[in-house]
């Protein structure tokens, strides 16, 4: 317990507090499912747990959030993220996204929280 609590610290720490626009979700998000594919990087969450505080979809919720560019350019940070996810989806724990805006209709997370 004390490794994934030094993720959330660590990649807590990752992230620029300093754009406004970033915001927590509300932290009952369950990761059903995780994409990891060159340059598209994110998870579904079960639509019950869904919440998209930035509002970047105007139709049907997906479900999905995907990682911002400068995220994905960092493979150190995308291995602690991926590792937290899995830990978070077998462990069927919840999980905060701090998201900062939308890739047309997903909301861009830049850092994630692992909840107990």
């Amino acid at each position: 317990m004390h490794m994934i609590k030094c993720f959330s610290v660590v990649l807590l720490a990752f992230i620029s507090l300093s754009a406004a626009a970033e915001k927590w979700t509300n932290g009952n998000l369950l990761i059903k499912h995780i994409i990891w594919r060159p340059g598209y990087h994110g998870f579904y969450v079960d639509p019950t747990t869904y919440h998209d505080p930035d509002n970047c979809s105007a139709g049907p919720k997906q479900y999905l959030y995907v990682f911002d560019a400068a995220t994905e350019a960092d493979a150190k940070t995308m291995d602690r993220l991926f590792t937290l996810m899995t830990t978070a989806m077998v462990s069927n724990k919840r999980i905060h996204a701090f998201v900062n805006g939308c890739r047309g209709e997903l909301p861009v997370v830049t850092g994630l929280q692992l909840n107990n």
